[in-house]
Order: C-alpha cells, then sequence, then structure tokens
C-alpha cells in the first residue's frame, strides 16, 4: 500500500489491530494478544485428546465437562490408574459417552477449511469435523455442544435457528438436560465442576433411598412367606403322623388298602394248595380252630410291622 489512493484495504487482517484504540490513539496489543491465545487453546483442544494430547482419532469419547478424549488413551489411563486429577470425575466408561462427528467436506486438498461466515480468519482455521445441519467448522471459532442420549456433535446455531423440536427425528430423543457444551472456558471449569458434584450427590442420595425401599419390601415380602411356610409346615407334619398312626390318611386309604387285598388273595391261594399252610393261620387248631385275622399276618402295611 503505496497510499496513493489506488490501492483498498479491505482485508480483515489489515483492520484487526484497529478496533481496540485507546483514547490517546494507542493499540491495544495485549487484548488482542489475550484473545488470540484462547482461540488458539480452543483450536487446539477441538483436534487434541484431552488427556494425551494427541490428535483425536474415531472412537471419541467426550466427558460431562465437555473435554474430549480418545478412548483408547482414555481406557489406558483408567487401567493404569494414571489418569490427571483434574479429570477425576470420570470413574469408568459409564461416565463418559461416544460422540459422532461428521466429516468437514469443505476441507481443501492442503487442510485448509474453505468454507465458513468470517472471511479470511475464518478460512485459516484448518478443521476435520463441521456441524452436520449449519455446516460451521469444529473449529473452537463456534460454540458446539453434544447431545448426550445419542452422541452427535451440533453446533449452538443449529440449537437456536432449528431448536430442539426440530432436531429431535434425527438427532433426537433428547431434552435440554442432555444438552452439553463441548470446550469449556477455563472460567467456566468451577462453576461446571460445582454442578456435576451436585449432581453426582443427587444420584447417589436417589440410588440409595431406592435400595433401601427395595430392601424393606423384600424383608417384608420374606415375612409373609416365612408364616405361610410356616402353617404348611405344620400341616404337612399332622398328615405324616396320622400316616404313621395308621389313621385313614391317603396313604392308609389308598396304597395300604391294596397292599391288604393283595395279601389276603396270596394267602387265600396258598392255603388251598396245602393243607399244613393253612394250619399256620390258626391260633389253635386243636382247640376250636380259630382263625387269625389279617392283622396278625406277619406283612408290613402303612408303615406297621404284624408278627404272627
Amino acid at each position: 500500500m503505496g497510499g496513493d489512493g489506488g490501492v483498498f484495504a479491505v482485508n480483515r487482517k489489515f483492520f484487526s489491530a484497529c478496533r481496540n484504540t485507546s483514547k490517546d490513539g494507542q493499540t491495544d496489543a495485549t487484548e488482542n494478544e489475550e484473545r488470540q491465545i484462547k482461540l488458539t487453546k480452543r483450536f487446539v483442544k477441538c483436534k487434541t485428546c484431552a488427556i494425551s494430547n494427541e490428535l483425536l482419532v474415531e472412537p471419541v469419547v467426550a466427558c460431562r465437562l465437555g473435554f474430549l478424549y480418545n478412548k483408547e488413551s482414555l481406557i489406558t489411563a483408567l487401567l493404569e490408574k494414571t489418569l490427571h486429577h483434574n479429570f477425576s470425575h470420570i470413574k469408568g466408561l459409564k461416565s463418559v459417552k461416544q460422540v459422532v462427528l461428521t466429516p468437514n467436506s469443505d476441507v481443501g486438498g492442503g487442510g485448509r477449511v474453505v468454507a465458513g461466515s468470517g472471511g479470511k480468519e475464518d478460512s485459516d482455521v484448518s478443521s476435520p469435523y463441521m456441524c452436520p445441519v449449519t455446516q460451521l467448522p469444529f473449529n473452537g471459532l463456534y460454540s458446539f455442544v453434544v447431545i448426550w442420549t445419542t452422541g452427535h456433535v451440533l453446533s449452538e446455531k443449529a440449537l437456536r435457528e432449528i431448536g430442539m423440536e426440530g432436531l429431535q427425528l434425527e438427532y433426537g430423543p433428547f431434552t435440554e438436560a442432555d444438552v452439553v457444551a463441548l470446550l469449556p472456558a477455563e472460567e467456566e471449569l468451577s462453576s461446571r465442576r460445582a454442578a456435576l458434584e451436585a449432581q453426582a450427590e443427587l444420584a447417589q442420595k436417589a440410588k440409595q433411598e431406592k435400595k433401601r425401599s427395595r430392601n424393606k419390601e423384600k424383608a417384608e415380602g420374606g415375612a409373609t412367606m416365612s408364616g405361610k411356610e410356616e402353617a404348611d409346615l405344620g400341616l404337612s407334619k399332622k398328615a405324616r403322623v396320622k400316616d404313621s398312626a395308621g389313621g385313614a390318611g391317603p396313604l392308609a386309604l389308598g396304597a395300604g388298602s391294596s397292599v391288604v387285598a393283595e395279601a389276603k388273595s396270596s394267602v387265600a391261594a396258598s392255603k388251598s394248595k396245602s393243607a399244613l399252610y393253612d394250619k399256620l393261620f390258626h391260633k389253635n387248631p386243636e382247640q376250636g380252630g380259630e382263625k387269625l385275622s389279617d392283622r396278625d399276618l406277619f406283612m408290613s402295611v402303612a408303615g406297621i410291622r404284624y408278627t404272627l
């Protein structure tokens, strides 16, 4: 630019340092540097694992705080117990959700994103992923969220413009509580951790209350069953006493009567064949010949042994 009036400074980079000027005309370089550092950190978080600092490789998971991890690196850290205390909220794979990332179709051959809504600054930042609805690049310049129930990663702009109802069919079902913002700022971490701890405490209390009510119902049901079993046990004892005493129980009336009839028929057949065998069934054959009853037989009927 020679200042001869033939060149127009239309690119954003020529004016980026002129937006924040003090009253005396000096540029606030410190504020610009801080903003650039924040953008760089967010850009790095979009592409790297939060615990290993390696490039994200699918499968990728996210936690409730909004950090992204390589699933393999997270599993290794959990098994080796080398997870940093900043990620102590992750107790296992149940604490994270596998995310569904949409590849960026606008990444050129040189790896630069040519799509965006803000000119040269947007296209200078490459991103392998984007929002499937608005096609905004996932490069840290735009706010993104993960739907916890399904794992889809969308931009906040999609939620604002289309609304949750319009996204339910393809990316749901989900509620407002299932929307987790990704890549939190450092000043937001403390409040997010406090909210996450409070939520975990409520879930633990609900779990304990459910367990106590289940144990109480089980104890009441066990007491009722024990009384019923005791009554059944008393009835079965009475039945066994009647059977052993020769009472009219099921065994005495059923199986016992059939055994007696079979024994009588067998004795009658033997007596008809042998006179000597017939004498065995008289108490005193020489004095009156009184016959024996069936209870004097040498047999076992209904559990009682009878002898001559």
